[in-house]
Order: C-alpha cells, then structure tokens, then sequence
C-alpha cells in the first residue's frame, strides 16, 4: 500500500485543492502509529486497561499520528479519548495526546470553521462527526501548540491506522456477507466527513 496524503480534496472555505491544504503520509508517521498501537497493546498487561473492548463498535477505531517537528501527537477515533491504555503508552512514548473539541474549529490561517460550516462537512448516516476523527483532533492539538507557525506545517507527517484488535472479531467479519471496509493494521484514507473537514482545517485562507 503506498502512502496516502491526508486533506487531498477541495476545500470548501476557499475551493482550492492542492499541497497548501494537504499533509502527507511518510514511513515515519506511519512507523510510530504502528509503535503507539504495539505500546499500547503492551501496556494493557501492566493494569492499564484491556484492549479487548465490548461493544458492537466498542473494539475497532483509527489511531493517528502526527508528527510535527520534535513532536508527536496521537489521538484515536471516537469517544476513546480516556482509553487507559493509550494514555500510559502515549506518557511512555513522550507522546502528546490528543482529544475532542468541539466546534467552531480554528483554521491554519487563524480563523475558525463555524458551527454551521463544521455541521455541513458531516457525510449524513452514520458517518463520524465532524472533529471526532483522529485527524481533526490531531492537527487542532498542534495549532493549539502553534506547531504550524513560520510553515512549520509544510513538514508535518501523519498517518492513520485502522486499530480492531480483536482476531476472532475480524475473523467473523471477513467471513459474512459484509466483509470488513477497513483492515486492521493499514494505514487509511480520511473517512467522507474529514475529507470535507481537514482541507478546511488546513486552510491558510482562512483568517
């Protein structure tokens, strides 16, 4: 699989597209996403939690991270933010964790996205919320640390992984009749809430 660039699509803010809204994949973002998912796992076995998880949706998540400068945040989808087991291996890294915000969302530019613009990138259904995703979470930590200044953002590595560790679930799964969308292990593309949402997010435009 080769690497992705995150934040591809147009962006809604200034209907532009290209690498002045993107972040991309390399095989270090990806490596230490891949680290945080073996460290957490091993965590798990010093009473930090259990990563076998119940629940219908409970056991199955992206985990992120992003790497800018000399520092690397993680986040994880969803409403795991206080998973124990990702905050132990994220202090035993030296990681920094990131979690939810609620909108309006600031923009790389320094404005904000809206309460309405940030409803309108939602994909309907049951597609994530906006700012839910790892990504969102991950890069407004790093504005929050103004790790973007002085395009500083330009070198910024990210990579999102899909994290189901349970064998006998993903095993059930691959032999239904609705095999899985995402596997455990890779690196993934933004789910069609953030490929609306992180292109306005990363908007110099916006100010």
């Amino acid at each position: 699989m080769g690497y992705i660039t995150y934040g591809a699509a147009r962006c809604s803010l200034c209907h532009l597209m290209g690498a002045n809204h993107q972040i991309r994949e390399t095989q270090r973002s990806r490596f230490r996403a891949m680290l945080f998912i073996a460290e957490m796992s091993a965590r798990a076995g010093d009473g930090a939690g259990q990563i076998i998880m119940h629940g219908s949706n409970n056991q199955k998540f992206m985990i992120g991270a992003l790497i800018a400068g000399a520092t690397t945040i993680v986040a994880c989808s969803g409403n795991h933010d206080n998973f124990a087991p990702m905050i132990t291996a994220a202090a035993h890294l030296g990681y920094a964790m990131a979690g939810y915000r609620a909108p309006p969302f600031a923009t790389r530019g320094g404005g904000t996205v809206s309460l309405v613009e940030a409803g309108a990138a939602h994909a309907g259904g049951n597609a994530p919320q906006p700012g839910r995703c790892a990504a969102p979470k991950m890069i407004l930590e790093a504005f929050s640390r103004n790790l973007h200044l002085n395009d500083a953002w330009r070198q910024w590595e990210m990579s999102e992984v899909f994290f189901q560790p349970s064998t006998s679930r993903r095993t059930t799964e691959i032999n239904s009749n609705f095999p899985p969308i995402y596997d455990h292990g890779l690196s993934q593309r933004h789910c069609a809430t953030c490929n609306t949402l992180v292109p306005m997010l990363m908007c110099g435009q916006r100010a």
